[in-house]
């Protein structure tokens, strides 16, 4: 579906701490109950979650970007 040669395209996204849990709980789910295929798409779904996961510590103990 998706190959390396797609990382050249960056979004921008505005998402509120919500958002974030709840983006962290799918990508978990998604990665633990991976149904295969290409192990490119797993570790991009693996960065994606740990990246998330780091953002729902600095909501958990409040850091924002203007500490």
């Amino acid at each position: 579906m998706f190959t390396e040669d797609d990382e050249d395209q960056l979004f921008a996204l505005e998402v509120n701490s919500v958002s974030v849990v709840l983006i962290h709980r799918a990508l978990k789910q998604y990665y633990e109950q991976w149904p295969g295929g290409d192990p490119w798409e797993q570790a991009e779904i693996k960065t994606l979650k740990d990246y998330f996961y780091s953002l729902m510590l600095e909501v958990t103990i409040g850091l924002t970007s203007d500490d």
